[in-house]
């Protein structure tokens, strides 16, 4: 159930990531599987990697992305320390 486990230390909630890093990735799929497995507060983050002239791949474009699901990201908004925030 998720590559990670994070407790928040704060609101005893949970987060489960699940962590990639290939080339092409169908972040629907992996994210509705993940949030299967993992439940409603599941996040995928992945590093988008290319094949280049060198034998290690590298990033391409925004090194990380961070997906999560509407419903989720509609909580987030809602929560009281996002709207705390939002005067900064």
């Amino acid at each position: 159930m998720g590559d990670l486990w994070v407790d928040d230390g704060i609101n005893e909630y949970y987060w489960v990531v699940e962590a990639k890093a290939t080339e092409r990735l169908n972040v629907t799929r992996v994210l509705g599987k993940a949030i299967e497995k993992g439940g409603a507060r599941t996040v995928l983050i992945w590093k988008r990697l290319i094949k280049t002239g060198k034998k290690v791949r590298q990033s391409d474009g925004e090194k990380v992305v961070v997906v999560l699901s509407l419903d989720l990201f509609t909580t987030l908004l809602k929560s009281p320390s996002a709207v705390a925030d939002r005067d900064t």
